[in-house]
């Protein structure tokens, strides 16, 4: 089993690509976890750990790559519904 990635893992780095190509923009809502679980075929509580893992991902690079001082965010942030 070396070398596999969890199915969470999977679907975080996807909601992550999707963020940073810009097709899920500042202020975008994602679907409920039940919508993104019934169209991943996976239970909610996977979705829970994708969304989750996805936070944390986007928390450390925060970290690496801060806020302008005018309270601006640089591009390729986390989208508003990550941030709160």
């Amino acid at each position: 089993m070396a070398g596999r990635v969890s199915k969470y893992s999977e679907i975080a780095s996807d909601l992550r690509a999707k963020i940073e190509n810009g097709t899920l923009g500042p202020g975008t809502r994602l679907p409920t976890k039940k919508e993104l679980a019934e169209s991943r075929v996976v239970s909610p509580s996977t979705i829970k750990k994708a969304v989750n893992e996805l936070h944390h991902r986007l928390q450390a690079r925060h970290k690496q790559n801060p806020v302008h001082r005018r309270g601006r965010a640089r591009p390729g942030l986390a989208p508003r519904f990550l941030t709160r």
